[in-house]
């Protein structure tokens, strides 16, 4: 198993070239296992969907980073035994916003492995979040130019404070049935946004 530091010493070179060598003849021999097809075919693989339906539930849908709703799972290594699902604690759930934070940096450089791994195991606990501008004459209101990098917690928190905003507009034109909703969002003993669009069928216009 090729690991970061092998990169740094000789020792190290030496087993990643040996490695390059082995599947190199494996692939003109045509025994290379199915993970080592083009990532993006690995992706969509059977093999992939089994393991990434067993981390999610493994990891209970929880980001390991942001401690939000996770939906993707991270690599931490690419190692053939990675990839063929035999070391799944090498994989861990996070949300597309910590993924995106782990492997590109503000400018969209790609970061390294030693750093992608540094920023998952320091995780992320930002809770700002940018202003959400209301149009009440849009059927849905657009996401900030943030929305990529925003952590699971970021975006459930911009939601809320977008619905609230939504509610406090409708209300100060005089619809009332709003009213329920926005209680509710200020309810500090649980107004979640998915509980609230279930109990209250008011339609979310410009939602």
């Amino acid at each position: 198993m090729v690991s970061p530091e092998d990169f740094y010493s000789e020792d190290g070179i030496k087993r990643i070239l040996a490695e390059c060598r082995e599947r190199l003849q494996l692939r003109a021999e045509g025994k290379l296992p199915e993970v080592e097809q083009d990532y993006q075919s690995y992706l969509r693989s059977s093999l992939w969907r089994r393991i990434k339906r067993r981390v999610l539930k493994r990891d209970q849908r929880v980001c390991g980073c942001c401690g939000g709703e996770g939906k993707v799972v991270h690599h931490r290594s690419y190692a053939p035994e990675v990839m063929e699902g035999k070391a799944d604690d090498m994989l861990a759930t996070v949300c597309a916003g910590c993924h995106a934070i782990m492997h590109f940096d503000e400018n969209g450089a790609k970061r390294s492995a030693e750093e992608t791994e540094r920023i998952f195991l320091g995780g992320q606990r930002q809770t700002e979040i940018p202003t959400p501008r209301i149009d009440l004459r849009r059927r849905s209101q657009a996401k900030p130019a943030e929305w990529p990098r925003m952590t699971a917690v970021q975006r459930k928190l911009w939601e809320e404070a977008k619905q609230r905003m939504l509610c406090e507009r409708h209300i100060a034109k005089g619809h009332m049935e709003y009213q329920p909703i926005l209680d509710s969002l200020n309810d500090p003993q649980g107004s979640r946004l998915a509980r609230v669009e279930r109990v209250f069928k008011v339609p979310r216009i410009g939602g």
